[in-house]
């Protein structure tokens, strides 16, 4: 007896589900970036630049954190490294931002926000101190 289409459509649908997974176990990676917010830039983007990465990031598997903090970002990404490096090449090119800074990439085993497509921290005064920690410790530029 030959399948159904119904039958075959659902096969192929388990195939690229599980095939999806693979690539998402197999090439893990982690990227984490800084900028400082250009004149281009108005409070009002926030929105926008979240309704896109989660649209964008749900496609190819990717799930992070945005944290901003009145004059700057950090963003962890995490997914599959071609969709990463992909993404970020969009990133870098955003006129929103600049002095785009890599902090960490590499491979890892899990997720830390598998459920996020974009988790988002709006800035505090809790989290302000803790952005500012980060970068006396790494020596990077605050010019708040």
């Amino acid at each position: 007896m030959k399948p159904g289409a119904y039958e075959l459509k659902f096969k192929f649908s388990c195939l690229e589900t599980l095939m999806r997974r693979v690539k998402y176990i197999m090439n893990l990676s982690k990227l984490i970036y800084v900028s400082t917010i250009a004149d281009a830039f108005k409070l009002s983007d926030i929105e926008s630049i979240l309704r896109v990465a989660e649209r964008v990031n749900r496609e190819r598997s990717i799930s992070g954190m945005l944290f901003f903090s009145h004059h700057y970002f950090i963003q962890y990404l995490e997914g599959d490294e071609e969709d990463i490096n992909l993404i970020y090449s969009r990133i870098r090119k955003d006129c929103r931002h600049t002095e785009i800074a890599t902090i960490a990439k590499s491979a890892i085993t899990e997720r830390l926000f598998e459920h996020w497509s974009m988790a988002y921290l709006p800035p505090n005064k809790t989290l302000d101190k803790l952005y500012d920690s980060f970068f006396l410790l790494n020596s990077l530029p605050r010019t708040i």
